[in-house]
């Protein structure tokens, strides 16, 4: 995905997959991705009174209350609901966009596929999609989707030339109306993961007479009448036709910051009803009365960069790196909120290997004996790059130090210079966050381990090519946990922390986290209260 810093947007949630140096405590990361939306549960409660003697039994049920407006700030991203045009958009506008638009699928439960505006699909063969669409579904038009929408929608995106089109509908050779109701995509070749694309592949109305408009989508959301959206605010109000259940959150105003005291301002003085991503400094500060935590699905390392001969192309070496970090310390230091990680690949993505042996605490001796047996007795000087959301750098160089390594810190303010700069040898490791745009352990190993740091391994180039056409899922599944392995086993990477999420909320709203990754996991439609 993509780079961003702690508590700052990310941009497009696909890119790098999901490459974040710039903030670890924030879901994003380099092209575009999203999608939300949450689960109800009922309780009962019973309520016994004695009147005059008698004992009488009441049952009060426990009502998911809608909620009138819910207004939410989001830091450092420019928000949109126009579609097609689609370039390089913010995570932001790819969460508010999805709440207008859909996909023929969408996340649930950060991993796993469900039908929206397909209601079933099957494989004929690996390069073959069939689609059953659901019927009665209206855009905000007020036309009903056929099949001839979905066409032309998907061959809309594949012929914008938008990095959109390169990230989610690259493989798609054709795509064939078999009826009203029915279509047939065919792909270049297997695409396995074909189906984690396209939640963000929105169907709109082919028809339409106002290109790039708001009212062409089948989502529960619609622009509110006599409100202009902007890069900073967008007013939403429920669409009463939607196809898909009741909408719990009637209204929805999104609202874009740049600077995060301003947002935690707003909320303190009831401005705003949640506001996302603290970070661990930021929580007694918010003085929310209710929290939602969610995970990252991302997980926060140091690489290192293979393109650049030297020290880091010591495999020992690398190995001492592995007992220096003290990675419960770094999480303090960056005031960050989360786990320390064990491995690249996240337990919520599939590639995530339990047998993967962690290290959990740092080991200064060991590290020491290591170094010796790598050439580097006295120590060694290593540069390091890292995002601008990082801000307790020195506090890392200390620990370091105590192994007798020099660590040079770069920092940077972009994404694309950092990666620039690896291929062109001008630091040894990198400090980032990373996260899978499509839920899925393979970008960990293709864009932070083989492009970004030019990792070369015979047998991980074997598995990426396997995995990559694989359509058993048990297989791949295998496939992806060898991969693991094998960065663990090359100690590839220093696995620092499995971040976490924090929304500020002043009442207790329900919740719940349905895809991880670039954007926030909430679809808002299913938003509720119990007060």
């Amino acid at each position: 995905m993509e780079p961003s810093a702690p508590n700052q947007a990310s941009v497009h949630p696909h890119a790098a997959s999901s490459v974040d140096p710039q903030e670890p405590n924030n879901k994003k990361r380099n092209w575009l991705l999203f999608a939300v939306f949450v689960v109800v549960i009922a309780a009962g409660l019973g309520l016994y009174l004695v009147l005059g003697g008698l004992k009488a039994k009441t049952a009060t049920a426990v009502v998911n209350k809608d909620i009138p407006l819910l207004r939410v700030g989001i830091l450092g991203e420019d928000l949109s609901i126009d579609h097609p045009r689609q370039g390089l958009v913010s995570a932001g506008a790819v969460e508010t966009t999805t709440q207008v638009f859909e996909g023929l699928v969408r996340y649930k439960d950060i991993n796993k596929i469900e039908p929206l505006l397909a209601t079933s699909w099957s494989n004929p063969d690996n390069t073959t999609w069939i689609f059953e669409l659901k019927k009665g579904v209206q855009f905000h038009t007020g036309r009903t989707m056929t099949a001839a929408d979905v066409k032309k929608s998907i061959e809309a995106l594949k012929n914008s030339g938008s990095e959109a089109a390169e990230l989610y509908v690259e493989t798609v050779k054709t795509v064939e109306v078999m009826g009203d109701y029915k279509v047939k995509i065919t792909t270049t070749g297997p695409d396995p993961i074909f189906l984690n694309k396209l939640p963000y592949v929105f169907v709109f109305d082919s028809q339409s007479t106002t290109p790039n408009s708001s009212t062409n989508g089948t989502g529960p959301y619609m622009l509110k009448p006599g409100s202009t959206p902007t890069v900073k605010n967008i007013q939403l109000v429920a669409f009463n036709n939607y196809h898909n259940g009741h909408i719990h959150t009637r209204e929805l105003e999104f609202k874009s910051y740049s600077d995060g005291s301003e947002t935690l301002k707003d909320f303190r003085e009831g401005k705003l009803d949640i506001t996302t991503d603290l970070v661990a400094s930021e929580l007694e500060t918010a003085k929310a009365p209710h929290t939602y935590t969610e995970s990252g699905a991302a997980t926060t390392f140091i690489a290192f960069n293979q393109y650049k001969s030297g020290p880091s192309q010591n495999k020992l070496l690398r190995e001492a790196l592995q007992y220096v970090a003290d990675k419960a310390k770094f999480i303090k230091d960056e005031s960050l909120i989360g786990a320390p990680a064990g491995q690249i690949i996240p337990p919520e993505t599939p590639g995530y290997n339990p047998e993967v042996k962690a290290i959990s605490q740092p080991d200064v001796a060991k590290a020491k004996v290591l170094l010796t047996k790598a050439g580097y007795p006295n120590g060694v000087s290593l540069s390091i790059a890292h995002g601008t959301g990082y801000t307790n750098i020195p506090k890392l160089q200390e620990q370091f130090a105590k192994a007798g390594i020099t660590l040079n810190a770069a920092t940077y303010n972009s994404y694309a210079d950092i990666i620039g700069d690896s291929a062109s040898d001008k630091y040894d490791l990198l400090l980032l966050t990373y996260s899978s745009s499509f839920a899925d352990g393979l970008e960990f190993f293709v864009s932070p381990i083989v492009d970004i740091s030019g990792y070369k391994n015979e047998k991980l180039n074997t598995i990426i090519t396997q995995s990559s056409t694989e359509f058993d899922p048990a297989k791949r599944l295998k496939l992806l946990k060898q991969g693991s392995q094998i960065v663990a086993d090359e100690s590839m990477v220093i696995p620092m922390l499995e971040p976490e999420y924090v929304y500020a909320m002043n009442k207790p709203y329900v919740l719940h986290q349905d895809m991880a990754g670039p954007v926030r996991g909430v679809f808002y439609a299913k938003v509720y209260t119990k007060e």
